[in-house]
């Protein structure tokens, strides 16, 4: 099993060292925000040709409480130029809503602080960009207000 304390360690010397406001939640896991959303960092087991070498992954929730997904939506998340550099994906609520997050993953052992400081940038953009656009045509909320 890949050491995840020595990743995690890893990534929070690296992210208090680089950015301000960076917390920890109970789970461990590490977040900032930037304008209208929370940017997470989350570290979790996994396996890359057959070795054990966790994961590290930055996403955030990019709008809450959608209404549905709509296909004019989708397409446009598809052919957005952010899909370069991570995925879009939809969770459904329990309450029937959507929450539409953007996320990037990347190998937890060998990561560096240039990685995962454009990974946090990169996913702080998008969220920050896109949010109040698809609100306005699709619904639902932004992060923070």
């Amino acid at each position: 099993m890949a050491d995840l304390g020595a990743i995690k360690n890893n990534c929070r010397k690296i992210l208090t060292d680089k950015l301000d406001n960076v917390g920890e939640d109970d789970d461990g896991d590490f977040f900032l925000t930037h304008e209208s959303t929370v940017i997470w960092v989350s570290v979790k087991d996994a396996t890359f040709a057959d070795q054990e070498v966790g994961r590290v992954s930055v996403f955030a929730h990019v709008v809450q409480e959608l209404p549905k997904i709509h296909p004019d939506l989708a397409l446009e998340l598809l052919t957005s130029r952010a899909y370069l550099w991570g995925r879009w994906s939809c969770h459904k609520r329990d309450d029937k809503l959507y929450n539409l997050m953007f996320s990037i993953d990347m190998i937890g052992s060998t990561l560096d602080a240039v990685e995962l400081i454009n990974a946090v940038s990169v996913v702080a953009t998008v969220a920050n960009d896109d949010d109040d656009d698809i609100v306005k045509k699709y619904g639902g909320k932004v992060m923070l207000s």
